[in-house]
């Protein structure tokens, strides 16, 4: 089975996968730092040259890493907040000229249709999926059958944003009705068309591991093999209030390999309880699968067919 690397820019975090890949993704080893592409950004739409700088080393790092697995292959892909820079093209030469890879900036179409296929693939037929997709800069919610999206919304807000409103530590009541409040504005626009056929709530990127990391109850769920969970969501809101009590040193003590990544969990965990009842789901799927995995499975359907 070959061997396949992806480097993942998104706008706070890189992410690197190391799979082997035939029609099912077998991870065979992940890591993730925190690089800092979308800090200051909504001031003046540029990406921070020290934090292109930052992506480049860590790019150049972890390309010296996947020639110890064999790896045939190796893609490199940004979203979030690249997509929309002024200063993008310097991003992508600044890669070319250090690393000798293109990277490709995904347009919103692409990435969610990239990130749908690889967090259903091995879901089973007759389920209407709804994807939720929290970023830094940006929150998408995917709704579709198994091998066709149905409809997709792209919200310009994600934890990034979200947290400017979260001034203390922990944060205080009048801060969090802030938070929700805000949500509330900026989701209004996302509605279902049509009532959806055994409808899936799957909150996807690291979801899985967060809930287990920071002990969320969960239960048994058997749809797919790459999701072995399944939270309900009087039970998430719980944990949810116990998340916002907490400090911001506690939330980053559980991730220590990347300690940052739980600034945004507050504000992650109101959109996803803000979706869950928009919509009256009463429990979701915590998923690991993200826009990597349909990556992983497209570089390499392109390896074998090259264009």
């Amino acid at each position: 089975m070959p061997t396949y690397a992806v480097i993942d820019l998104g706008s706070y975090t890189a992410k690197l996968t190391i799979a082997d890949v035939d029609k099912r993704v077998s991870i065979i080893k992940k890591e993730e730092c925190s690089i800092g592409l979308g800090q200051g950004f909504q001031e003046d739409k540029l990406l921070n040259p020290k934090a292109i700088n930052s992506a480049v080393d860590v790019i150049s790092k972890w390309q010296d890493q996947v020639k110890q697995y064999n790896v045939v292959r190796v893609g490199i892909f940004a979203t979030g907040v690249s997509q929309s820079a002024r200063n993008r093209d310097q991003l992508v030469s600044s890669v070319l000229r250090e690393t000798g890879l293109t990277l490709q900036i995904l347009s919103e179409e692409d990435e969610a249709r990239v990130l749908f296929r690889g967090v259903v693939g091995d879901f089973p037929k007759g389920f209407t999926f709804v994807v939720l997709n929290i970023g830094g800069s940006t929150t998408r919610l995917i709704i579709g059958e198994k091998n066709e999206i149905i409809q997709l919304y792209c919200i310009h807000k994600g934890t990034i944003e979200l947290n400017k409103l979260l001034l203390s530590d922990p944060p205080t009541d009048d801060e969090i009705t802030a938070l929700r409040n805000t949500i509330d504005k900026s989701f209004r626009k996302i509605s279902f068309r049509n009532t959806l056929k055994n409808p899936v709530l799957i909150h996807t990127g690291g979801e899985l591991d967060y809930v287990l990391s920071t002990g969320c109850k969960v239960e048994k769920s058997t749809l797919s093999p790459t999701h072995p969970y399944r939270v309900m969501l009087s039970d998430f809101e719980m944990f949810a209030q116990r998340m916002q009590k907490l400090k911001k040193e506690e939330l980053r003590s559980f991730k220590p390999d990347n300690p940052r990544w739980m600034d945004g969990a507050i504000a992650s965990n109101t959109i996803a309880i803000h979706i869950a009842r928009k919509f009256a789901f009463i429990e979701f799927i915590p998923s690991n699968r993200n826009i990597t995995d349909g990556f992983l499975l497209t570089l390499q359907q392109t390896s074998m067919h090259p264009i």
